[in-house]
């Protein structure tokens, strides 16, 4: 350990990082997000190789949908939380639960009319399924909150064992109903019935052991709805692929565009890693981090992930042919789509933004450019199907990023206060 500890000093003077801070706390997040990732990339395994492509296509288009209705869960609550804790508030779980709650209830109405809507249309399994997200929408990733809050605090080793509870269950339970019942609307239920559970368990444990009566921070909720206003189209244009997908082309390609994905959208998530790690350091801090050292780190990890893009494309084929021997077909789209990886910066750029109250940086990263990639993705897939929402997603994600870069850019020069 004195050897390791030696060593990340030394890596200091070139890196211009904490790294000890660094290594210490994003080994937790990245151990976290390992088995999430996982558990994911397995139950993707398991359903691709058990299910027929159009159950699967199908499958993969309801949690696109319910992706999409978790706007009404306030999402942007759990980024509040962890600014607000980490300026030490802690009397605050109850009231972010009980708000994403109400909010939720939106979404279930939404998912209702939906499920009237194919009942209409004589599609009882998606009448079903859709009956089962309204049921189950107001407690499907509300009590997740603990999660944001201990890492306000820091405490990303007890967020990352807690956390790590429901993707491990999910892979049981997800994976026995595919292979003794695949049927859509149970592995729906399913999927949200593990979440909930597992979530409900870690908000009880972590309620009980840091609850206190100190005061609540009264900027928690109109601050989290301003940043759930703000991430809307970012959501939808997240998960709107497949279900333009679905729509347009049908249940086979959005099955073959899900496989071709989810390699690049699981390295995706250790973007979200890095910010989680990054929030609740820029958050204690009251000035804003230096102009050099910030754009010196970003051209190293553009530097990384070129590399990982590289490493990528030369071991997909094998990939493909020893996991998902169905899907072959895939192989070019994915290595194509692995291209969004370089877009990962901007969770680490938002995290900035959203810890220094940035509005405008906020506002453009988060409501203006995503609505350009939904613009690119629909183009590409009237004009050039498939091929035309890859190609739309990657240059999208290039757009957005360097929009993000030049906001950063504005915030750290002393034109921007």
């Amino acid at each position: 350990m004195e050897s390791l500890y030696r060593i990340l000093k030394w890596s200091e003077k070139y890196t211009k990082t904490d790294m000890i801070y660094l290594f210490k706390n994003s080994f937790w997040v990245f151990f976290g997000q390992l088995v999430t990732s996982a558990s994911a990339f397995i139950i993707m395994v398991v359903l691709a190789n058990v299910l027929d492509k159009e159950i699967f296509g199908e499958y993969r288009y309801l949690i696109s949908f319910i992706s999409i209705l978790l706007i009404f869960t306030l999402p942007g609550i759990d980024t509040a939380v962890i600014q607000s804790t980490a300026r030490g508030y802690d009397n605050q779980l109850s009231l972010a639960v009980a708000s994403k709650k109400r909010w939720a209830l939106l979404g279930s109405l939404i998912a209702l009319l939906t499920a009237v809507y194919y009942y209409i249309q004589g599609n009882s399994t998606l009448t079903l399924s859709f009956t089962i997200i309204a049921a189950c929408l107001p407690f499907f990733h509300t009590y997740f909150v603990y999660y944001y809050f201990l890492q306000g605090k820091q405490l990303f080793r007890e967020a990352t064992l807690k956390q790590s509870i429901g993707p491990v269950l999910l892979l049981l339970t997800v994976s026995t109903a595919a292979f003794y019942l695949p049927y859509a609307p149970l592995l729906i239920l399913v999927f949200l019935a593990t979440n909930v559970f597992a979530h409900r368990i870690g908000f009880s444990l972590t309620d009980r052991k840091y609850k206190k009566a100190n005061q609540t921070d009264d900027d928690l909720i109109p601050y989290g709805k301003h940043l759930s206003l703000l991430s809307v189209p970012g959501i939808i244009v997240n998960h709107i692929d497949k279900i333009l997908i679905w729509l347009v082309l049908g249940a086979v390609p959005t099955a073959l565009y899900s496989i071709a994905t989810i390699v690049p959208l699981e390295s995706i998530r250790s973007g979200r890693m890095l910010a989680q790690v990054a929030l609740p350091r820029f958050a204690a801090q009251k000035t804003k981090p230096k102009f050099k050292e910030i754009f010196y780190k970003l051209a190293i990890l553009f530097g990384v992930l070129i590399l990982v893009w590289i490493g990528y494309a030369l071991i997909a084929p094998y990939i493909f042919l020893i996991l998902f021997p169905g899907y072959l077909e895939a192989i070019p789209y994915s290595i194509v789509s692995m291209l969004i990886i370089l877009s990962i910066p901007i969770y680490t750029i938002r995290a900035i933004f959203t810890s220094h109250k940035y509005k405008t940086g906020l506002f453009v990263s988060s409501v203006i450019t995503p609505p350009l990639k939904t613009l690119f993705l629909g183009t590409g897939l009237i004009f050039y199907g498939l091929w035309g929402v890859v190609i739309g997603l990657v240059l999208g994600s290039i757009i957005e990023t360097i929009v993000n870069i030049y906001l950063l850019f504005r915030l750290l020069s002393e034109k921007v206060s």
